[in-house]
């Protein structure tokens, strides 16, 4: 159960399918690793590092087991970069080493590959040139390397001019935009028993290159073929490291306490009286006392009927083409079925919401994906049927079928107004793969249904809830994936929008829309979530 993902980030999302959690010791790292070990620092002294006995290793020790994981996911990275205060920094290595052609001569270099955090934990500086930022590890970016001192003094007889200079590396030119310090080495590997002391074979690398990851390289939480390493803060010791990752596996659950929710932890057994299909390798769980569930579809329907009994009317299969503009307003909606004059709109159009805003001329930054959920055959009910972990959120019918959804998405284009399709992609793979992983007594039950549907993300994955300053009478509302959990709350705060110009009843202002005035229009590359180019399937016979 290698992929184990504390749902904390989902518990928050979808209460109201949450009775149970699986938990692993946090940020969905493993879910036999309930202790984190590290590297001795002494280990680093003799590698020209500034203050050593502050840089530490992360790996995973199995308690059960005693075996240790070393990999980590860029996913991990970002957990932990955003929630372990007992870390100046971290980053990401690997070491998969490169071919240079130079003329009609190949040779094998040893490298490096690192995300840009690497030099505030190593604290090194290049003697030439810069180090690698952030903006060279962007998909997008032209591509760069560093030489180490060594290299270039052997290589390039220590040409001052080497910055610029191009090396054809694996077939892929870069440019050399910094010379690291003499005899900087770097570990190569440790052992799994490096926390008690084993020994880290060190060298000098030829080249370091910045670590890009693009689509599910970079969201896919079990994707972890990288290295971790850390500077401790200042006064921090490796048993604190310890107490608070396990610390950060309560954290979201106390936030519900703080609302008035009660909620408990559980041991291994009695998460398994709760939810005996669980695994041997669930360390625990929360268990809160809240929650529920609604079926979507039928409160969808409510909400319509709700509408019309109220004078609403609803148009389906018409298609909005533009909008009217007078005197800093919108007047008139212009569809398929003709124009409709209006005193105030309300645009909550999901994965379309973007293009209404480029009508009016306003940047909103979402990125559409293909979601899924799967149904299994039906298990005997258990006493508690909603159970969130390794990234999916779901429940047990009362007929008994488990029914899932969450993680991956399928970043998809969305370019005019028509729907998508919704056909079935490997992300029903995936749920199925980790719903067997959450839930092991379950594994041997057949999918016998799925179905998918698109939802709209922001950058930083929260809601758009904004009244416009122009056009003034435009109200804007994106959920950015969580819309039918918040929608009693967002409908509240919409009608108070329009009404008042203002929500009464909370502060929005983290929800505005001026948070991305300064977004980047190439914000979907840097960040990964783009769509897959499409892949052209041959079959035999004639075509």
């Amino acid at each position: 159960m290698n992929d184990l993902k504390f749902a904390s980030r989902q518990l928050l999302k979808s209460p109201g399918f949450t009775a149970v959690a699986v938990l692993t010791l946090a940020l969905g790292i493993g879910a036999n690793t309930v202790v984190f070990s590290v590297a001795k620092a002494i280990l680093f002294r003799p590698l020209g590092i500034e203050a050593p006995e502050e840089v530490v290793w992360l790996n995973l020790a199995d308690q059960r087991t005693g075996k240790t994981r070393e990999e980590f996911s860029f996913m991990d990275w970002t957990d932990l970069r955003a929630q372990a205060r007992s870390f100046e920094q971290l980053a990401l290595v690997s070491w998969p080493g490169v071919t240079w052609e130079e003329g009609d001569q190949v040779e094998h270099l040893t490298s490096l590959v690192v995300t840009p955090s690497i030099f505030e934990v190593l604290r090194v500086r290049p003697v030439l040139g810069r180090s690698l930022n952030q903006s060279d590890a962007e998909p997008s970016a032209a591509p760069v390397a560093m030489i180490s001192h060594e290299f270039w003094q052997t290589r390039f007889a220590g040409n001052p001019n080497i910055l610029g200079q191009t090396l054809r590396l694996d077939e892929k030119a870069r440019t050399v935009v910094g010379v690291l310090p003499a005899r900087l080495e770097f570990p190569l590997g440790h052992a799994p028993a490096a926390a008690s002391g084993a020994t880290i074979y060190a060298g000098v690398h030829d080249v370091w290159l910045p670590l890009r990851l693009e689509g599910e390289d970079r969201t896919a939480r079990g994707n972890r073929m990288h290295w971790l390493i850390g500077r401790l803060r200042p006064g921090v010791r490796a048993n604190h490291v310890r107490v608070e990752l396990a610390t950060l596996a309560r954290r979201w659950a106390e936030i519900g306490e703080t609302r008035g929710f009660r909620w408990e932890l559980l041991d291994r057994q009695q998460l398994k009286e709760l939810v005996p299909i669980a695994g041997d390798n669930a360390i625990g769980g929360t268990y809160l006392h809240f929650g529920g569930h609604a079926n979507p579809q039928r409160t969808v329907q409510a909400y319509a009927w709700a509408l019309q009994d109220h004078g609403g009317r609803i148009l389906q299969h018409t298609t909005v083409t533009g909008l009217t503009r007078r005197g800093g307003r919108v007047t008139a909606i212009e569809t398929t079925r003709g124009s409709f004059g209006a005193d105030t709109v309300i645009v909550a159009a999901g994965p379309q919401t973007g293009l209404f805003a480029d009508m009016l001329g306003i940047l909103l930054p979402l990125a559409p994906a293909r979601v899924e959920m799967i149904a299994t055959e039906p298990l005997p009910l258990m006493r508690h049927g909603g159970v969130a972990g390794n990234g999916l959120y779901g429940r047990q019918t009362l007929r008994g079928n488990l029914v899932y959804g969450g993680g991956p998405h399928e970043w998809i284009n969305v370019p005019d107004m028509a729907a998508p399709d919704h056909p079935n992609t490997p992300l029903v793979r995936n749920l199925a793969r980790r719903l067997a992983e959450l839930l092991p007594g379950a594994a041997h039950l057949r999918v016998i249904r799925s179905w998918g549907g698109v939802v709209e993300n922001t950058p930083d994955g929260l809601p758009v809830i904004d009244r416009l300053a122009s056009p003034d009478n435009v109200v804007v509302a994106t959920m950015s994936s969580v819309g039918f959990g918040l929608s009693p709350a967002v409908g509240k705060a919409l009608s108070e929008l329009v009404i008042h110009g203002r929500c009464l009843f909370g502060d929005l202002s983290a929800l505005a829309l001026s948070r991305f005035a300064d977004t980047p229009p190439d914000w979907r590359e840097r960040a990964g979530w783009i769509s897959a180019a499409p892949v052209e399937i041959a079959t035999g016979g004639d075509r």
